[in-house]
């Protein structure tokens, strides 16, 4: 048969298998695609492009052995629990898993990504499977072991820097205020990679909106990638391009398109670094005020990461057990058109220091962050 087999209705169904290269996906266009056990993150993001012509669904089902994977990162990240069920194998007098009553271990949850939520399927439910033998394979294991053979469950080994950080957070970019709102915009330039940039409006009521991303994925692809290490690996948007000071700024304005920029932030030590030009020796800062396209920034607060970790987790902080409301809400919205940072939101740790490729996006938010923005009026959004 080929791996392959026809339905009554006309329906085709092809077999493959891991060990073959990514690419037998391509030039497929499927109406669903279901992937089972430990597939690699490679398959799911090639067959994700696969389901777009049909707005096809993408299917998952594995027992997470492996710990936290690039798969489970992806769909678990910042997830949100939606619904929970007792779990009688672990202590009934503990929470388990935050979100959770006690005794009780997730069974949906809410995905950032807009288009995706994860099942937990449990042993009690499996009518298949004797309760009672699980109980004895499992007696003596760990409550980790427990929770991800009897539950699904599985738990990163490094606790992400935004634990509160979920699809409340993300909102469509037609939902970001048109009025009332005071714009900002930082950058961290590089030699060996991309600048990364933000733009944020701030309301009356002090909260932030992070309107655009420079680069943004649609154009030039994801800034990070989920890798063999839990820092990830430089993504295509990464990557350095060789442009110029003036391209840069282009880039800027076009993005701008005429909003009145309150005050401009730039990386503190990149900014201030001297280079050596005809004229003498002239700072970053000082070369970007040059004419054509002169634009104005100023050093970035020195603080510690850590400060500046402490202010976007203040201002993303509102009670997740109630629902967001104008006497719930946080003080931090990131348009959906800002993937690259969202990403960065999800998956940035402490793993690899200044090494992790999530980092950047996270650091200029940080710029921002820590600046203390405020509304002051001279405002137009394109």
């Amino acid at each position: 048969s080929q791996s392959v087999f026809i339905a009554p209705n006309g329906s085709r169904c092809s077999f493959y298998h891991y060990s073959q290269q990514n690419d037998i996906l391509e030039g497929c266009e499927l109406d669903m695609c279901w992937m089972d056990e430990l597939v690699p993150y490679s398959f799911v993001e090639t067959a994700e492009y696969r389901l777009i012509t049909r707005r096809g669904k993408l299917l998952i089902t594995a027992t997470p052995v492996t710990g936290w994977s690039n798969v489970t990162a992806d769909f678990m990240s910042n997830m949100k629990v939606v619904e929970s069920k007792p779990a009688s194998l672990l202590d009934q007098r503990k929470v388990h898993v935050k979100g959770c009553p006690a005794g009780h271990m997730p069974y949906v949850g809410e995905c950032v990504r807009e288009d995706s939520c994860v099942m937990f399927f449990r042993t009690e439910d499996n009518p298949f499977q004797p309760k009672a033998e699980m109980e004895r394979v499992l007696k003596g294991e760990t409550e980790a072991q427990k929770r991800c053979r009897a539950y699904g469950y599985v738990e990163r080994s490094q606790a992400g820097y935004f634990p509160k950080f979920n699809k409340a957070h993300v909102i469509p970019h037609d939902s970001v205020p048109r009025t009332g709102l005071t714009y900002y915009m930082a950058t961290d330039p590089a030699g060996a990679r991309m600048w990364f940039a933000l733009w944020i409006g701030v309301d009356k009521e002090g909260t932030h909106y992070v309107v655009n991303e420079f680069p943004d994925s649609d154009t030039y692809g994801f800034w990070a990638e989920h890798g063999e290490k839990p820092e990830g690996q430089m993504g295509e948007a990464c990557k350095p391009c060789g442009w110029s000071l003036g391209e840069y700024k282009e880039a800027f304005l076009k993005i701008e398109d005429g909003l009145f920029i309150s005050e401009r932030l730039i990386d503190p030590r990149a900014g201030g670094t001297a280079s050596q030009t005809q004229d003498g020796s002239e700072t970053l800062i000082e070369l970007l005020e040059s004419e054509p396209n002169p634009l104005y920034f100023q050093a970035a607060s020195g603080v510690s990461i850590d400060q500046g970790i402490a202010k976007i987790n203040t201002l993303l902080a509102y009670d997740t057990e109630e629902p967001v409301s104008i006497v719930n809400k946080p003080s931090l919205f990131i348009s959906d058109r800002c993937e690259n940072l969202i990403r960065s939101m999800q998956n940035y740790t402490a793993a690899g220091g200044d090494k992790n490729r999530w980092k950047d996006p996270v650091d200029v938010l940080r710029y921002l962050c820590i600046h203390g923005l405020a509304y002051h009026g001279k405002e137009r959004y394109p």
